[in-house]
């Protein structure tokens, strides 16, 4: 006995558009279609206006015109969703990028991505644009010998020590070599 799994499966899943709301728009929905083939004139208004009606209502937009249809608030579920898609598309685009850079820019593109939340497109200019400010001044492979890290043995950290003028300091190096 077969079943037919099309039937139960789209009967179960709710229609996430709604084309009952003001606010869709239809792909036949045109703006530079004519909604009445009747151009305006002073003479025929009455006969213009209710063709014009007629049309809005026809596509569901009459509200915008008598006022029924209100501006969604800053809070409202539509708003919040097309923030959310933008917001996902502008991380997608900047991700795209950060992965077409260059080897050198590795370490930079880990530092941005890991970033909560990624930073505007701009912002990810901005810092790379640094990068490569620092990457002018310094040269690209020429070790520092004076690191301290590299230079453990050779280098003490002395806490508290007086210079030779009789200041007392925090800290600082004394080179013993």
């Amino acid at each position: 006995m077969a079943i037919d799994e099309s039937v139960s499966t789209t009967a179960s899943v709710p229609s996430l558009i709604d084309s009952s709301n003001p606010l869709y728009l239809h792909p036949s929905h045109n703006p530079s279609a004519a909604l009445v083939p009747i151009l305006f004139n002073v003479g025929g208004y009455g006969s213009w206006r209710r063709s014009v009606l007629r049309a809005l209502s026809a596509k569901n937009k009459l509200g915008f015109v008598n006022g029924d249809c209100k501006k969604p608030g800053v809070n409202s579920a539509h708003i919040r969703a097309k923030e959310n898609v933008y917001k996902a598309e502008q991380d997608r685009r900047l991700i795209q990028f950060i992965m077409s850079l260059n080897e050198v820019y590795t370490a930079v593109r880990g530092n941005i991505l890991m970033l909560n939340p990624l930073p505007s497109m701009a912002q990810a200019f901005s810092i790379l644009i640094q990068e490569e400010k620092q990457r002018e001044f310094k040269p690209h492979n020429v070790m520092n010998i004076d690191s301290v890290s590299l230079n453990a043995g050779s280098k003490i950290f002395n806490r508290g020590s007086t210079s030779s003028t009789g200041r007392q300091h925090a800290g600082n190096y004394v080179d013993n070599s």
